[in-house]
């Protein structure tokens, strides 16, 4: 073998070597990036469950709360219907319920639903 083909060689040779380090390296980042996901995704999971578990109580105040609120509207829409039978010149309150709210939100135009 001429020295030309013998010092092409070892060129090749080290620049394979090089190619093999740096491959390495690039599987070792993935692996580590891959687990530092994992305990990411956990961490993230375990705060939900944890918050989920501390704001529990809080949820039975907040439903009540509404079934309250959704009491006095029915209150309130019932003294208006006697009230409004008296009374000729005065309107009436309505209250507008979730079935009018669903239809307010059906009707307005996002951009990018736009015609």
């Amino acid at each position: 073998m001429d020295p030309y083909e013998k010092q092409l060689l070892e060129q090749i040779a080290s620049e394979t070597h090089e190619n093999n380090k740096m491959l390495k390296g690039i599987r070792g980042h993935i692996r580590w990036t891959r687990f530092y996901s994992f305990v990411k995704l956990a961490i993230f999971i375990g705060l939900l469950t944890i918050s989920y578990y501390q704001l529990r109580p809080y949820f039975g105040v907040i439903q009540s709360g509404y079934t309250s609120l959704v009491k006095t509207s029915h209150a309130i829409i019932n003294l208006n219907t006697t009230l409004g039978s008296s009374t000729p010149n005065s309107k009436p309150i309505v209250i507008p319920t979730i079935d009018d709210i669903k239809g307010l939100f059906n009707k307005i135009k996002v951009p990018g639903d736009a015609p």
